[in-house]
């Protein structure tokens, strides 16, 4: 069995080496070491792996895992992933899933993976029913790093009923804070109960912010997304109104991908520019959003305008512009007019 395994293909991960099988393929096998190989090398290697499973269970179309476990797992470097668009994204839609334990006495990130080194105690479950019921639940304790953690359990039942409970730390500069894209010396924290349906429901969260931010959201901050998700294809509408301004974007993403297939719809009004630049002016954007997660760019209408008795050389400037973030550098380019320009006073004395 080794034989036929090794060199095979794993989807869009890579090809895989494996040594050391042993057990029953059809009730309880294990190996010594399993390898994954990308067009740039091997990206991650596993040790003293275990999987109890049910074959059986195939023939209803469910995947019964009983336990995996490994010793070590050890993520040298983000893979090479290939993708294959002719992959029929609804293929699976029909299948069940279930994991009973989850076990990983170390998951190793190296530098570059996430953030700085890291390595992580993980445990879990999940069941994935045909149904819309789910049953999810994650713990990952830190054995090195900043101290990242995380303890999660997420539940829906037949009837509707949800539950989740939540507790989640995020040093800065640690993984967690990388995977979220936090700005560089931030933390996170987040405490969230909730339970209900998804048309009744109650709970709270906690989430500390810094009294700049909690300024710029204020007191009665309401967000809306509506979308699908049981669509390989999501279409979904974006809604956000704040204390500094109001939010709207629009567009599809795809599960399957994980990405978006086409640019985001965007309109944007912000105030808390003189919050956080002392610029006392109002932001008005209206355009698109590309590529959000590797090179976000912004392409549309922009307009600054003075607010009332502002010391600044112009009332209104706007145009057509571009942004585009390389991640270390953020390119603009843009074709704007001013009105009232050098029209304060104060402005043209300091200027002469």
């Amino acid at each position: 069995m080794e034989s036929q395994i090794d060199g095979r293909e794993a989807g869009p991960l890579g090809t895989i080496q494996i040594d050391g099988l042993s057990g029953d393929p059809l009730d309880r096998l294990g190996a010594s070491r399993v390898t994954l190989t990308d067009s740039e090398g091997v990206w991650l290697t596993m040790e003293n792996v275990a999987i109890a499973w049910s074959p059986a269970r195939l023939m209803s179309k469910t995947v019964k895992l009983d336990l995996v476990s490994a010793e070590k797992i050890d993520v040298r470097r983000r893979p090479v992933l290939e993708r294959d668009e002719n992959e029929n994204s609804e293929s699976s839609s029909n299948w069940a899933v279930s994991l009973d334990q989850l076990s990983i006495a170390e998951l190793l990130l190296q530098e570059g993976v996430a953030g700085p080194r890291a390595a992580f105690d993980i445990d879990g479950q999940f069941r994935l029913p045909k149904s819309r019921t789910f049953d999810l639940s994650l713990t990952a304790l830190p054995l090195e790093g900043v101290g990242d953690r995380v303890d999660a359990t997420l539940k829906r039942t037949a009837s509707g009923a949800y539950r989740l409970d939540a507790e989640v730390d995020a040093p800065a500069g640690g993984t967690l804070a990388t995977l979220s894209n936090l700005p560089d010396g931030d933390s996170a924290s987040l405490s969230a109960r909730a339970s209900g349906t998804l048309d009744d429901g109650d709970g709270f969260a906690q989430l500390p912010i810094s009294e700049q931010l909690r300024t710029l959201i204020g007191p009665s901050a309401a967000l809306k997304l509506d979308g699908d998700i049981e669509k390989a294809s999501i279409p979904f509408e974006f809604s956000g109104t704040l204390a500094s301004g109001s939010m709207s974007a629009n567009g599809v993403y795809r599960s399957r991908q994980r990405d978006f297939d086409g640019p985001i719809n965007l309109d944007v009004t912000f105030s808390g520019l003189k919050e956080l630049v002392n610029l006392d002016t109002d932001l008005v954007f209206s355009g698109s959003l590309t590529d959000p997660r590797e090179a976000p760019g912004l392409t549309g209408n922009a307009a600054l305008r003075a607010n009332a008795g502002a010391d600044l050389p112009f009332k209104k400037v706007e145009g057509p512009v571009e942004i585009v973030s390389t991640g270390r550098y953020v390119n603009f380019k843009g074709s704007l007019t001013g009105t009232g320009i050098m029209a304060s006073n104060a402005t043209g004395r300091r200027i002469a």
